[in-house]
């Protein structure tokens, strides 16, 4: 490995993270979940039981919108819509303060950052442009990770994301 890449994994709430998470406790992995929470109960999506269960064995839950709009779009009340219902339906299913959130597609601009601090999280994450200099925590860099890539591709495709 060309660099100290820290344990921590970023994914959408889907049934298939299941396994992940099985293997993530295996392992003694810490993952952060973003959860869009029209899905929350519907079948191929976790439960509400079970994003409380995976909270109380040390994973993050974090807010993905209500279901899934490229927030750049949204009107002032659309925005709302998307950040503070579903905000306050984790925090009511997990009994703890949700502070973390993903754009969809990754997709911001500066003119959403205000709303989103606005919303009450402290940390946003976002797929490829340069980080906000007003805020550098809301705008903080993920990538899209290829199920099929060996550990190889994975840390060389890291190394490109993240020079």
């Amino acid at each position: 490995m060309s660099k100290n890449y820290k344990s921590c994994y970023l994914c959408c709430a889907t049934t298939k993270s299941v396994t992940y998470v099985m293997l993530f406790i295996k392992y003694g992995f810490k993952a952060v979940f973003f959860v869009m929470t029209v899905t929350i109960n519907k079948k191929g999506f976790f439960s509400s039981g079970w994003i409380k269960e995976i909270e109380q064995q040390g994973h993050i839950i974090g807010a993905h919108t209500w279901d899934h709009p490229n927030l750049k779009h949204q009107l002032p009340n659309q925005l709302s819509r998307q950040l503070m219902p579903p905000k306050k339906t984790l925090e009511a299913i997990t009994g703890k303060t949700v502070d973390c959130f993903a754009y969809p597609y990754g997709a911001w601009d500066e003119n959403l950052l205000a709303a989103i601090q606005k919303a009450g999280f402290a940390t946003a994450f976002q797929l490829t442009n340069k980080s906000s200099n007003q805020y550098p925590l809301l705008t903080i860099r993920r990538m899209m990770v290829n199920g099929a890539w060996m550990p190889s591709t994975l840390i060389q495709q890291m190394d490109i994301a993240f020079p």
